[in-house]
């Protein structure tokens, strides 16, 4: 199962990309050209957040069971506020390159990576509780390591050539 199905899973049968493009007055490709950027750099984040230490992982953890209990059935039910603070927590302090290259300060694709952030925040949030992922696992789900729960059912996707990062791996994400 790749990243686009696990986030397409959650809003049911309608077209994701093409929702938030609908939604934001914008181009699809425009959509998909962020969400091929900004999604990768999104769990990027995640991921050394993670491995920051026990508070980051805490945080990360804590952030993932929250979301879980969200109920988006539409772009409609994604709270754009949220996402920007999701967006604020990813990418702070160390991870702020990553920003740059996700395109977050640029108004158009942070509205878009704020749509993108609660959904890709609910999806994971219900894998890892479905697979019971604990704190200590979380850094490995994101890239890589070795481990179990969500990273058993998502390792072929995140990690293909299984060369230890997903950054290159993800950056193809969207490419039809």
């Amino acid at each position: 199962m790749d990243i686009l199905s696990m986030l397409q899973g959650k809003l049911g049968e309608g077209d994701l990309l093409g929702e938030i493009a609908s939604s934001l007055g914008l181009e699809q490709r425009e959509v998909e050209q962020t969400a091929r950027e900004g999604l990768p750099a999104m769990m990027e984040g995640m991921r050394r957040n993670a491995e920051s230490g026990t508070e980051g992982a805490a945080s990360l953890a804590k952030a993932l069971a929250d979301h879980a209990r969200d109920d988006v059935r539409s772009v409609r039910d994604v709270d754009v506020d949220d996402g920007r603070k999701i967006l604020g927590h990813i990418f702070s302090g160390s991870n702020e390159p990553l920003a740059q290259k996700a395109g977050i300060f640029d108004q158009k694709k942070g509205g878009i990576l704020s749509m993108l952030a609660p959904i890709l925040m609910s999806a994971l949030g219900q894998k890892t509780a479905e697979q019971n992922v604990g704190i200590s696992d979380l850094g490995s789900i994101f890239g890589g390591g070795s481990g179990g729960g969500i990273l058993g059912s998502l390792t072929g996707f995140l990690d293909k050539d299984k060369d230890g990062s997903i950054m290159d791996d993800l950056g193809d994400l969207f490419k039809r």
